[in-house]
């Protein structure tokens, strides 16, 4: 999702929105195009927003968070290291959750009455995590599918009692191994 500096005209918004952070866990290959990269996990977002809402979202934005891992590092590295930073002091970590934090509020800016889902894939479930502790806009569905989640992230983000009422959880594992880890 690039939106420059303008927003989307709150009027122009539906009032069902899904929004979806993709960080895949492996770096892809630079010729690979965002179809075929996101194409093998789109059935999952599908049959989780389609199958369990009483009316599906009436628009999907899909936020690409791989522009923002830089060349040689892993994504899981950085988001074990920005999770424990916001669940430390409350600040977002610079090269992903801030980034996708100011997308977020841009894309969302005129959707205060709206229902929203966040959908956090593979790397991009313990930022989801991470914009559920600090962010404005406060979701009322948050997906995780196939979530990674790290020792760092559960113990930041994941141990202290919230403060607010939490929206409604739904997690997809890969397996059944990772859903007993």
């Amino acid at each position: 999702a690039s939106l420059g500096y303008s927003s989307p005209k709150p009027s122009n918004l539906p009032s069902k929105l899904a929004v979806i952070l993709w960080l895949p866990e492996e770096a892809p290959k630079a010729s690979a195009s965002l179809p075929s990269r996101v194409g093998h996990v789109l059935p999952a977002v599908q049959r989780v927003l389609m199958s369990t809402e009483a009316s599906p979202p009436d628009a999907i934005f899909l936020i690409d968070c791989t522009p923002l891992v830089p060349v040689g590092q892993s994504a899981r590295a950085i988001m074990d290291k920005e999770s424990s930073a916001v669940g430390a002091d409350g600040q977002l970590g610079k090269s992903i959750s801030k980034p996708v934090s100011r997308i977020l509020d841009r894309l969302c800016a005129g959707c205060r009455d709206s229902s929203i889902t966040l959908v956090g894939v593979d790397g991009g479930a313990p930022l989801a995590l991470a914009l559920l502790q600090h962010h404005s806009i406060v979701p009322t569905r948050v997906v995780l599918l196939r979530p990674h989640l790290s020792a760092a992230v559960v113990n930041a983000l994941l141990v202290k009692p919230s403060t607010t009422a939490p929206p409604t959880l739904d997690v997809l594992y890969a397996s059944e191994r990772d859903r007993q880890r």
